[in-house]
């Protein structure tokens, strides 16, 4: 059975790869800036919720964790609500959490197969 791969994490690339995109971009108008905002608001809450994913289903240590969201705050530094944005992220992966668990109670081959693909896409998403 093939493994299927976290959409959570597939979209957290492109979100990530369409704000940085959006950063390096030059002589952005009023419309454009909001716009970008909101990709970084995104982009922000899906770190968020991948870094307790990460914390929560595959053990990644609480130092790791702060590095992370260090990196990420630098990252998009001008996200001016990047503590609620990322509180706001974390608190939205309780619903992935709890989804981890019940398929480890329920059908504890797959879980090990989907926990196994999304840490290792989590882990290498977060050395960067």
């Amino acid at each position: 059975m093939k493994t299927r791969r976290n959409a959570l994490l597939k979209l957290s690339t492109l979100l990530l790869s369409v704000a940085c995109l959006a950063l390096g971009a030059s002589g952005a108008n009023a419309q454009n800036q909001d716009a970008m905002q909101k990709m970084m608001k995104s982009a922000v809450m899906l770190a968020a919720n991948n870094a307790r994913v990460a914390s929560e289903v595959c053990g990644v240590d609480a130092s790791t964790v702060s590095g992370y969201k260090n990196s990420a705050s630098k990252k998009f530094g001008q996200d001016s609500n990047f503590a609620a944005d990322w509180d706001t992220g974390w608190k939205s992966a309780a619903k992935t959490v709890t989804g981890f668990q019940q398929m480890k109670a329920s059908n504890s081959k797959e879980y090990d197969e989907q926990k196994s693909a999304t840490c290792k896409d989590l882990q290498e998403q977060m050395k960067s």
